[in-house]
């Protein structure tokens, strides 16, 4: 659905996330390295990222 970059704290920033929307709902993931994920987040912050990636999208649209 989208790729984005965020600043989760200040000078920590995250680059190339991917908001996808499956089966399932809506989850995130972190850029890939060699084949592997160069980044995971537990539920929970998956879940506030997915919220304020979900707030900006809406708010863009108006």
């Amino acid at each position: 659905m989208a790729r984005f970059d965020i600043e989760v704290l200040p000078g920590v920033r995250l680059f190339d996330l991917k908001l996808i929307r499956g089966d399932r709902g809506y989850r995130v993931f972190g850029p890939a390295i060699g084949g592997g994920a160069a980044a995971t987040f537990a539920p929970e912050i998956a879940d506030k990222l997915i919220e304020l990636v979900g707030d900006v999208a809406r708010n863009a649209k108006h």
